[in-house]
This record gives C-alpha cells, structure tokens and sequence, in this order.
C-alpha cells in the first residue's frame, strides 16, 4: 500500500515537471517579456518559444546562458494587431474564420475562438426603399419590414 502511494506521487512529480517542461508561452507573458527584456526568470522551454515564434530554429542541447543571448538579440514584435488602430475604417468587419485564420497563422491557440465582436466608433447611417417606395434610415439592423393596417 505504501509503496504504491509513492508511486502514484512519484508520477505526479514527473507530470508536474513534464507538464512545466511543456507549457505554452501566453500572451501576457510576452507582452510583459517586451516590457521588461528580463529574460533570465524565462525557463528553456520558453525560451524556444519565443526563438521559434519570430521564425528561427529552437535551440537544443544548449546551455541557458546561450539560448538567452540569442533571444535577446531578436528585434520583438508588438503583439498588438494593426486592425486595432485609428486609420483602419471602422466599417471593416472580421468574420470568426479570418480571426481563427490569423491566430493559426501566429501560433496562438490558448482558447477556442467562437464568435467575434466588432467595436465601432461610429454608426454608419445607410438609406433603403420598402417595396412600399418608403425610404429607411439608419443602420440595416434597424429596418424592419412596415405593413399597411388593415381597414
């Protein structure tokens, strides 16, 4: 009995330790990584995340001390996308394939991407006609279909 309780513990220490070998870099670590450049708290494993995401070759069977000289030396990106800022027109929108294609393409696949949610500045005003000849303003959503009362 006791000694398959070792067992079992000896075998979560090694998951632990696989599990922590193995991790995925997120997002907020490498924002906070550009931030502040302290690459020494980083283990190998992220290292060569990072070495790999910028598009070189991880390194391996190398010491610390040399993965980390050449992660310093890489010029690191904003993770920022260039959607988000002003000079794109608000009235783009993405659809939940070109969001999850982009991600694919980035390696980012920390969670499920389900459904997407445009924020717009502004609200831009459209005009349609009714079969009735009426004229509709404002957004599409808004227009709905007028039936004549009945007398």
């Amino acid at each position: 009995m006791a000694m398959q309780i070792f067992q079992r513990e000896e075998h979560c220490k090694r998951i632990s330790k696989w599990k922590a070998r193995n991790a995925k870099i997120s997002l907020e670590a490498y924002r906070n990584l550009i931030d502040s450049r302290n690459f020494s708290d980083l283990s190998i494993n992220y290292l060569n995340q990072i070495i790999s995401m910028h598009g070189y070759k991880k390194i391996h069977k190398a010491p610390k001390k040399v993965i980390t000289e050449a992660v310093s030396s890489i010029s690191f990106a904003n993770p920022s996308r260039s959607t988000l800022r002003d000079e794109i027109s608000p009235s783009v929108s993405a659809t939940v394939e070109a969001v999850v294609s982009d991600l694919n393409a980035l390696n980012w696949q920390e969670c499920s991407v389900t459904s997407v949610q445009s924020l717009n500045s502004t609200i831009h005003l459209a005009t349609k006609e009714n079969s009735n000849g009426d004229k509709l303003k404002g957004p599409p959503s808004k227009w709905a279909a007028k039936r004549k009362k009945r007398d």
